[in-house]
């Protein structure tokens, strides 16, 4: 019977999969949910910590507490409640644990392709709007004219703050206002050009068109440090499974064999719960965006002579 159960949620899995693509955040509008977790659970700020520790910190305190979670329920029930249950009626629970605990496994599995894929879209997002102000650069040099080369230095100044001022605050959700004072003056500057006829016009046209470009990559990257994570429905779930589970889990049998391969799998479904915990804040953590595009873009505006 366990067998048929898990095929057929193999099956369903399957069946849902192709679905990612749907769900998957676009290029330039990133997905996004709202952040009930905090509100409904208090998972906030109290909990922003975590992301202190490096990966093997966090997989580490996530998994021994499950393991002890698991493995400690059917002598909380036994030893302190003093609630007695048949073997047969432990025997049914075990074969019901397993089929919920493949499920969460399953469903833990989606839910980290889902906010992986989200992490590499926001990477590939950051690498664009470096090479957009890279190629800014390129343009106001080969515009020609010393007046207008002289916005290099507020663009570089700008690419500056974004590492220096604006990445710290995406951490805590918030855009810089720093890095915003300073990309007012560039964008108003490259609207006031009036080119000649001739090559000057062609490259403004291409300013007017990279310099929307950097706002747009800019908006998306702020929306995705407040916004960007998995849809709540993933989070409601992932709870709800893991909450059965410690429910079937109380039913079994209090003996040290049974509360040693609790512990186990209670280590491993939270080992997979740590990784989407980790991957679901990409700026947080050890594993989260890094600005090294916009890094090496920098060093290569202020090597540019020509």
């Amino acid at each position: 019977m366990a067998s048929q159960d898990l095929n057929f949620l193999m099956q369903l899995f399957c069946s849902v999969a192709p679905l990612y693509s749907t769900i998957t955040a676009p290029r330039h509008v990133l997905g996004e949910s709202p952040r009930f977790l905090s509100p409904l659970l208090g998972i906030g700020a109290p909990f922003e910590w975590i992301y202190d520790f490096p990966n093997i910190g966090v997989a580490l305190l996530f998994g021994i507490a499950g393991a002890c979670l698991l493995a400690g329920v059917p002598f909380l029930r036994g030893k302190v409640l003093h609630i007695r249950v048949p073997s047969a009626h432990s025997e049914a629970t075990d074969k019901a644990l397993a089929v919920v605990i493949n499920f969460t496994g399953l469903v833990l599995a989606f839910s980290l392709v889902q906010a992986n894929g989200n992490l590499r879209n926001l990477e590939t997002q950051v690498a664009t709007e470096a090479h957009n102000i890279d190629q800014m650069d390129r343009l106001i040099l080969r515009y020609g004219d010393p007046a207008i080369s002289a916005l290099r230095g507020p663009l570089r100044d700008y690419a500056n703050s974004i590492v220096r001022d604006e990445w710290p605050e995406l951490r805590k959700g918030r855009p810089s206002e720093q890095t915003t004072a300073l990309f007012g003056p560039i964008s108003r500057s490259i609207l006031a050009i009036e080119p000649p006829p001739g090559r000057q016009s062609l490259i403004y046209a291409e300013m007017l068109k990279k310099i929307d470009k950097i706002a747009a990559d800019r908006k998306a990257r702020i929306v995705a440090a407040t916004k960007l994570e998995l849809p709540s429905i993933f989070w409601e779930a992932i709870i709800a499974l893991l909450v059965i589970v410690l429910l079937l889990a109380a039913f079994s049998e209090s003996t040290f064999g049974r509360a040693v391969a609790l512990g186990g799998q209670g280590f491993g479904l939270a080992l997979l719960v740590a990784l989407v915990f980790i991957w679901d804040e990409p700026f947080k953590g050890q594993t989260s965006v890094s600005p090294d595009p916009i890094i090496k873009v920098i060093a290569e505006m202020q090597a540019r002579t020509s």
